[in-house]
Formats: structure tokens, C-alpha cells, sequence
């Protein structure tokens, strides 16, 4: 394998798992491909934290986990869910806040933030969800624990 960090090495192992799927011509499906990805974020997430995002260019893949949160005077709690949260835009939505700006005009939009921006209807995402979004719209979703 290549790669010296954790990240590196979790990356190098998703995609030794998912490589068999790719050996036809095909796209594979999507829920096969969510499987894998599920199982092997399912295994990470024993060695600490494990909110982490993949794409394979066909689809975007999603897994929450844990994270710190900073208290109220100011110190960090230990690492609790929800490490991720999702927000869909449909149309006319204009967020900016954090150093970032998102407009969605038409097209379907998710967004995944672990501190979401201000405003807006954030879902928190489960301890253990893995989600697969495909053209900004929710494709499957697996509990992992």
C-alpha cells in the first residue's frame, strides 16, 4: 500500500475493497458500492474518529462518526456525535458564513458540514450513517453500527 498517515492508509484501504466492483465496464451499483464503502468506515471507525467523505465521480459517499464539540467555556468536550450534518437545498437557497458562500439556483444541492452555517434546516446525521448522494439528491443510506 501506499501512503504514511491514517488517512492515507484508510484511502488506500477503500479502495483496495472497492476494486473488485470495478472490473466490469459498468458503473457498479451504487448500494454495492455504498456496502463497502459502509463496512470499511464501520472498521475505521474503532481506531477513533471517522467522519470522512469519497467520491468516485459518480457519486459522493458520506460516513458520521464523532467529533469534539467546544463548550460553553470554551474547552473541548470528548468526541460525541453527530459528527456530520446534512442540509438539502431545492432551488432559490443562499448561505454564507465560515468564509464560504453557497448558491443553489436549480439544481438539487447537499451540503455536509460538521459545524453547519448558521440558519437553514440541518439534519444531524446518526453515530454510524453512511450515505451515498448522487446529483445532489440521496441515493442510500446504511447504518453502519
Amino acid at each position: 500500500m501506499i501512503g504514511e498517515t491514517d488517512s492515507e492508509l484508510a484511502f488506500c484501504k477503500l479502495l483496495a475493497r472497492l476494486r473488485p466492483l470495478w472490473q466490469g465496464r459498468e458503473v457498479p451499483d451504487i448500494m454495492a458500492r455504498l456496502a463497502v464503502f459502509a463496512e470499511t468506515a464501520a472498521e475505521l471507525a474503532h481506531y477513533g474518529s471517522a467522519n470522512f467523505l469519497y467520491t468516485d465521480g459518480d457519486a459522493l459517499f458520506v460516513h458520521a462518526h464523532r467529533r469534539q464539540w467546544e463548550e460553553a467555556d470554551g474547552r473541548l468536550s470528548a468526541s460525541r456525535a453527530p459528527g456530520l450534518h446534512l442540509r438539502r437545498c431545492h432551488g432559490d437557497t443562499y448561505m454564507a458564513g465560515h468564509g464560504c458562500v453557497v448558491e443553489s439556483r436549480e439544481a438539487p444541492t447537499a451540503l455536509i458540514a460538521s459545524v453547519p452555517f448558521e440558519g437553514g434546516q440541518w439534519e444531524p446525521l446518526p453515530e454510524g450513517c453512511a450515505l451515498a448522494l448522487r446529483g445532489g439528491m440521496e441515493a442510500g443510506r446504511i447504518a453502519t453500527l
